[in-house]
């Protein structure tokens, strides 16, 4: 049986997660004004916006990231408004599909709690992502941005969970 667990993030698990990443979101970082992933995920983390690190076999798997609407100079309200999540994953969670929809079912219907609406963007042509967006209860919309030269589709969460 396979050890899994979510842990409160700290800047020790922020750093051994982007050691495990292995540079996979150096790319998309730079496209949102970052050095890189770590730069990235540690101003989420010094904004709250980490939720929570996964933990398989004790080494960090994914952050599960919420961005709260409204932001206006660091400040906004966390009950309320709009949530966008943000999943980063290293490559050691494709074999364990089932841990992450088990624990991505329940993280969403925490976020739904704190939020008004929960929303993701996701690449659309990433098919495992948008099973998983599926899975966890999110429901493809008909919107769509270009993000330098990344089509993305906005998700809304329903609060339910399809898996095929």
């Amino acid at each position: 049986m396979t050890n899994w667990s979510l842990e409160d993030p700290t800047e020790g698990l922020v750093e051994k997660l982007y050691e495990n990443l292995n540079g996979k979101g150096d790319d998309l970082a730079k496209k949102m004004g970052f050095a890189n992933e770590l730069e990235a995920l540690k101003k989420a983390l010094s904004s709250g916006w980490v939720v929570a690190i996964g933990l398989i076999e004790n080494d960090p798997v994914c952050a599960i990231c919420v961005i709260p609407s409204g932001l206006t100079d660091g400040e906004y309200s966390v009950i309320g408004g709009t949530g966008t999540v943000w999943l980063i994953c290293t490559t050691a969670i494709k074999p364990h599909p089932r841990i992450l929809l088990e624990v991505g079912r329940a993280v969403m219907c925490a976020i739904s709690k704190r939020y008004d609406k929960v929303e993701a963007w996701m690449d659309e042509n990433d098919a495992t992502a948008m099973r998983y967006a599926k899975g966890v209860g999110l429901v493809g919309t008909d919107t769509t941005q270009n993000f330098d030269g990344i089509m993305l589709r906005r998700y809304n969460y329903d609060g339910t969970s399809n898996v095929d």
